[in-house]
């Protein structure tokens, strides 16, 4: 009987195994075929889906976008990390009707950055805003939850 149990935990784990391989490599390939934005103004880049258009509104936000979804980059003037957030969050939770964010500090690109995690009221609605503080400014992307990893983990400043 121990032995079955063993052989059966074995199988399992193997599973979960190359499931997590599948996904890991499926999710790399998806990366590896999306276009590569380098700012003409600001020195970062970025991987993004190649369905997506580029535009730059008047207040020089850059917006990503398809027919399914969006993402943001939006560059502001910081001195203060914790008031950059909290006016983020104020802007945010001020167009929305949102849950307060989860919020993680984390390092992109050797670089001090906070994230904010936010769910709906009606919790059908997934986004992050993810500040990231490089040489006195504060580049903030936002995008829905399951997409901005993959953003992040493309994301680069040149200098």
């Amino acid at each position: 009987m121990k032995l079955k149990l063993f052989l059966i935990s074995i199988i399992a784990l193997l599973a979960l195994v190359a499931y997590q391989k599948y996904v890991d490599t499926n999710t790399l390939k998806l990366i590896n075929s999306w276009s590569t934005y380098v700012s003409p103004k600001h020195p970062f880049q970025l991987n993004y889906p190649s369905e997506m258009s580029i535009s730059v509104d008047t207040d020089g936000q850059i917006i990503f976008k398809n027919i399914d979804t969006f993402f943001t980059v939006t560059i502001w003037e910081s001195t203060d990390q914790v008031q950059t957030v909290n006016n983020v969050r104020a802007q945010t939770e001020g167009h929305l009707l949102v849950n307060p964010p989860v919020i993680t500090n984390l390092m992109v690109d050797g670089n001090e950055t906070w994230r904010l995690d936010y769910t709906s009221q009606s919790n059908d609605l997934f986004f992050s805003d993810v500040i990231i503080f490089h040489n006195q400014k504060a580049y903030i992307l936002e995008a829905k939850t399951k997409m901005i990893d993959q953003i992040l983990s493309t994301f680069h400043f040149l200098d």
